[in-house]
């Protein structure tokens, strides 16, 4: 062998052995699991970065927009840019300013959202518009970045350049900035939303804040009914809503009027959601007037309200259920809740399925779909996993959804990395059918029995992949116990080192999962009453391997803990491993009760996916 050949053989045993160690460690099946956020594309930055909201142009071109600055969040010199990707946000451009980092003139620009007005500009672009919070007073008190004036820039060149004219929406002081903590000198307040078309009128969803940092919000709308059509920024027309209730013709004000004060105005807010009550996000419904709009709180969920008379009146804000005026909420910490609608009409609700009340809690970030009933509200499905960090103290938040050709993107931040993340098409599609699956997930079923009044079943067991390398696994049945005495076994195919996982009834009248790689334990159990005893329950447990999570569907609804704890699911650590244990598995073993059919995947199965499980009953 000669030198070289030697050098070449040394070098592919090192590469060999370099794989089979990032094998057991999971790194290089994590690379494989989209939901991963260190898996998408990193968007460019100063150092902070946020909102990085993206437009489509009109040939196929991404723009996106973002605030950044050298310093941390409302640092002096924050300020606004844009940069291009003409590969669907692999690479971009360097950046272009929309305004500049001027951090001794404290003249911060923050909160930019653009809007796309397809038939203005170049016609292989169309005009952007970008409004955001603009510190045009140069108030210096710390943090300066939702004071100012709402101000709007455009491009027509698709973000190669933008004019050094700047415009001022003349939104109106009212009671609430008179009464501010300014005393009424400068308003507060930020945009967190796209704007959108609604019966060819333009909306812009706004929150006022009294108090810094965000205390004492309400929401505003701004709308235009020109600007689709106006190629002059100063002839743009402005409308504020809701309306005044004793005001009956709304005013109609042009881009830069002088700052009018209305003493009686107020914005949209619920007094019992408390002080935070902000971010508002909103999207056309199908009727003419009809609009939806979310909002954050720190409440434990967020809130929903409605209108049928494009903004004027609303009803609401009350906390967003599952169903119209349902009693479930969908908890959310306090966190940004946006909800998007699609080109097909079908909506979705980015949250972090938890009811912790700070804002520490934004990991993983959850999706619902939504469709709208003949009533113009929107139901909503159980949530799935969309993406998330093995690091439990990092945090995401501020997305963007992009749909181009038939395919999803997100965007999120983590204040200092912002990304771009493709969503697994076949995701979506089983997501989308969540009201019409009725059918029992086939994919990577192992195991599928009818047990007979509750005897117990010795079977082989399947061969499960290391949760180290994403693996995952589903334990579904349909059970009814007659009563929830303590240590009636479910499955489990523990050794005698008590390696492997068993699925068990608790002394709190629980069912309770316990794993077992042989060095690390992993336990999670359903919440308090999830499980009645005298009541045949369709119960699945889901283990993923690749979020390293474990949540319960009872009934196909995702437990989310309940009145007793801010969220359902428990996570375990990254270095639990492999649960290959006893080559049999014991399934009813003493219960008291029937369990009438049982199925194992060795794979994590959408909640939509159990809910189709539970809908095609226990017999199919």
């Amino acid at each position: 062998m000669t030198a070289s050949s030697r050098f070449v053989t040394s070098r592919l045993c090192w590469l060999v052995s370099l794989l089979m160690i990032l094998l057991g460690t999971g790194l290089v099946a994590e690379a494989q699991d989209w939901r991963n956020i260190k898996n998408g594309s990193i968007l460019p930055s100063k150092n902070y970065a946020d909102q990085p909201f993206v437009i489509v142009l009109n040939d196929g071109t991404w723009l996106v927009l973002l605030t950044t600055g050298p310093g941390k969040e409302g640092a002096a010199g924050q300020h606004i840019v844009s940069s291009i990707s003409k590969d669907q946000g692999q690479s971009w451009t360097p950046f272009s300013d929309i305004e500049p980092s001027l951090p001794k003139q404290r003249a911060e620009a923050s909160w930019v959202v653009p809007f796309h007005v397809p038939s203005v500009g170049e016609e292989k672009k169309g005009r952007v518009y970008a409004f955001y919070t603009y510190n045009g007073d140069h108030v210096d008190v710390g943090r300066s970045d939702v004071i100012g004036w709402y101000a709007f820039k455009y491009t027509d060149d698709g973000g190669k350049t933008w004019g050094t004219t700047r415009y001022r929406v003349p939104v109106p002081k009212t009671e609430l900035d008179l009464h501010n903590d300014l005393q009424g000198a400068h308003m507060r307040g930020w945009g967190i939303a796209k704007p959108f078309i609604k019966d060819g009128t333009v909306y812009i969803c706004y929150t006022k804040i009294r108090k810094h940092l965000v205390k004492g919000g309400e929401a505003w709308i701004f709308s235009s009914s020109n600007l689709l059509t106006e190629p002059d920024s100063n002839k743009i027309s402005w409308e504020f809503l809701p309306v005044d209730a004793n005001n009956s013709n709304p005013l109609i004000f042009r881009t830069n009027d002088p700052i009018q004060t209305f003493p009686n105005w107020k914005g949209l807010r619920n007094p019992s959601h408390g002080l935070t009550q902000e971010e508002f996000v909103a999207v056309p419904l199908i009727k003419p007037g009809h609009l939806a709009m979310v909002n954050r709180t720190a409440m434990g969920f967020p809130a929903i309200s409605y209108t049928q008379d494009g903004g004027q009146t609303w009803d609401g804000p009350q906390p967003l259920t599952y169903k119209p005026q349902g009693t479930r909420h969908i908890k959310q910490s306090r966190a940004n809740t946006p909800i998007w609608r699609t080109s097909s009409g079908k909506y979705l609700l980015w949250h972090h399925f938890s009811g912790t009340k700070s804002y520490h809690q934004r990991n993983p970030a959850w999706i619902c779909a939504g469709a709208e009933d003949a009533k113009g509200k929107i139901h909503w499905s159980q949530p799935e996993i969309l993406l998330y960090d093995t690091n439990p103290k990092e945090r995401m938040s501020y997305p963007d959804l992009i749909e181009q050709n038939g395919k999803f993107w997100v965007t999120e931040t983590q204040k200092v990395i912002a990304r771009v993340h493709q969503i697994d098409s076949e995701f979506m599609t089983k997501l989308f059918r969540w009201q019409s699956n009725n059918t029992v997930a086939k994919d990577g079923k192992k195991i599928d029995i009818l047990p007979t009044n509750g005897a117990a079943i010795s079977i082989t067991m399947p061969y499960l992949p290391s949760l180290a390398s994403n693996g995952g696994l589903t334990l579904d049945f349909w059970i009814e116990l007659n009563s929830l005495a303590s240590g009636q076994i479910i499955a489990q195919n523990l050794d005698d080192s008590g390696k492997g996982f068993v699925v068990q009834t608790t002394s709190d009248n629980r069912l309770e999962i316990r794993l077992n790689d042989g060095t690390h334990v992993a336990t999670s159990n359903t919440q308090k009453g999830a499980i009645v005893a005298g009541k045949l329950q369709h119960v699945a447990v889901v283990v993923d391997g690749a979020a390293n999570l474990i949540s319960w569907v009872v009934d196909g609804n995702l437990l989310d803990g309940g009145e007793e704890r801010e969220f359902g699911w428990t996570r375990f650590y990254n270095n639990m491993g492999d649960l290959n244990a006893s080559k049999t598995l014991q399934i009813a073993n003493k219960i008291d009760g029937r369990l009438t059919r049982f199925r194992l995947y060795n794979r994590y199965l959408m909640t939509t996916e159990i809910s189709g499980n539970y809908r095609g009953g226990r017999k199919k």
